[in-house]
């Protein structure tokens, strides 16, 4: 029998719908079902577990139990664990994740840090994180196809002799050789196989396009071992590998294939390297510029201005452009758009919707005013209020075992310490960090919250700005 999506949603008190943020913050850590409708691109969560299904879908599962008994049923969208993107064991402290769907990277930074955080290629077992085994070798093989993505240059010079340029950089260089630490320490930990094909025989389908046409080529799945032991590709191979690389760091310096067959590296290196300086003084003077640039950027995008837009209700971007130099053929520099993602601001900030009196953090979190107010003055009244401010030490409670909530979010613990950034960059000063689920939550910043709307006589300490290590009413 159909369950009426109408009367499980009439439940007093318990909100069903959210924005595309806020929904994975709260299906995170609540029991209860939700969702996020839309036309387009829905999401729901049950008890941790997410998926691509809109509302039509909560009508008939609103537990585990449902989801369980319909995980490899066939809907009109595939099977249902096909549109499974994530599983949240909060008992394990465990969070699977999809790889490469739309939502995947919105759910994993709604995760608290003390979760282990693991992407898979496929969710297919409803229980799989009761079997770390399987749940590990699952996260192997998404490191593997990690492991071939991110040389997917090395497998198309050998596909095609007719393309010599590699552009592998530093940062897939090192990715490569996190994921080749990674296997070593999983594969040991949770007895993984490292002569096997945990594939079975199946090949990787390797996207190479370059242009609008798609392309790709069939690449046999390294072992663990080969990629620990550094043998995925063989001693020819590597060498033809090199030659490519020395092709593609110096074709933009006048050096041709011929060069390469031709001479010596010493010989072509020495060619170069006349007319590097006479070109390295105006590279270094435009790089400096390019980073003055950058932080520019990102000091205007943690302005002022920037928190009074997020409190007026504004998109703020999460991210900047700025002008940045890339060097182009034969010595020539070329001032280009360059973006990076960053945080808005440098701690979380908060603002309040005053018509229906919802606070909201500058990480899609809401809750109710009067919870958080509340939260806010029995911490003053019972620790902040009565803490030793002689003390130089870094002052620890930890909250994890009382279960205390302000609407679907713990309170994990709370500190008096020296003041950090969400980057790690020290502030100079003690202040207390209140930690919420996955938000870090500073009473100076409380302060100037309350400060701006005018809560000064809802909340029982003093909310003038002034010395910060001044904290009791004395």
């Amino acid at each position: 029998m159909k369950k009426d999506i109408k009367k499980v949603g009439a439940e007093p008190k318990i909100k069903r719908k959210f924005d595309i943020n806020e929904g994975f913050h709260v299906g995170v850590h609540r029991d209860e079902w939700g969702l996020f409708d839309s036309k387009h691109n829905p999401y729901c969560f049950v008890n941790g577990y997410f998926f691509t299904y809109g509302k039509w879908f909560v009508r008939n599962h609103t537990t585990l139990e449902d989801i369980k008994n319909s995980w490899d049923d066939y809907s009109s969208c595939g099977r249902v664990y096909n549109a499974c993107f994530g599983i949240i064991d909060r008992k394990r402290k465990i969070a699977v994740i999809k790889s490469n769907l739309r939502y995947s990277y919105n759910l994993e930074v709604a995760i608290p840090d003390n979760y282990e955080t693991l992407y898979v290629n496929e969710i297919r077992d409803f229980d799989i994180t009761k079997n770390l085994h399987k749940l590990y070798t699952e996260h192997c093989k998404y490191l593997i196809d990690e492991f071939i993505k991110f040389n997917s240059d090395y497998y198309k010079v050998l596909d095609n002799n007719k393309a010599k340029v590699i552009n592998i950089f530093d940062y897939y260089k090192n990715e490569s050789y996190k994921i080749k630490c990674r296997l070593e320490k999983i594969s040991a930990k949770h007895n993984i196989s490292r002569t096997k094909d945990l594939f079975d025989g199946k090949e990787h389908f390797l996207d190479i396009s370059r242009s609008w046409t798609a392309k790709y080529i069939k690449v046999k799945h390294p072992t663990i071992n080969q990629i620990i032991n550094d043998t995925v590709f063989t001693d020819e191979q590597k060498a033809y590998i090199e030659k490519c690389e020395l092709y593609s760091e110096y074709r933009n310096s006048g050096i041709v294939w011929k060069d390469i067959l031709t001479k010596s590296e010493k010989e072509i290196v020495d060619k170069v390297e006349e007319k590097e300086k006479e070109f390295d003084e105006r590279w270094s003077k435009a790089i400096e510029r390019g980073k003055e640039n950058r932080e520019k950027a990102i000091k205007e995008s943690n302005s002022a201005k920037t928190l009074e837009d997020f409190r007026n209700v504004y998109g703020v971007a999460n991210y900047v452009t700025y002008k940045f130099p890339r060097r182009g053929r034969n010595f020539s520099i070329h001032w280009m758009d360059e973006t990076t993602r960053v945080k808005c601001f440098k701690n979380i900030q908060l603002r309040l919707n005053v018509n229906n009196n919802i606070v909201t953090t500058s990480n899609n979190a809401s809750v109710d005013l009067s919870q958080a107010i509340a939260l806010f003055n029995v911490l003053y009244d019972k620790y902040f209020s009565h803490y030793d401010y002689t003390n130089t030490d870094d002052y620890f409670i930890d909250f994890t075992k009382r279960n205390i909530k302000i609407n679907y979010y713990n309170l994990r613990h709370i500190c008096f310490t020296e003041k950090k950034t969400d980057n790690g960059e020290r502030l100079g000063y003690m202040e207390w960090k209140i930690q919420i689920g996955c938000h870090t939550l500073w009473l100076d910043d409380i302060k100037e919250f309350c400060r701006y709307y005018h809560l000064e006589d809802r909340v029982h300490f003093d909310c003038s700005d002034r010395n910060i290590n001044q904290l009791t009413n004395k």
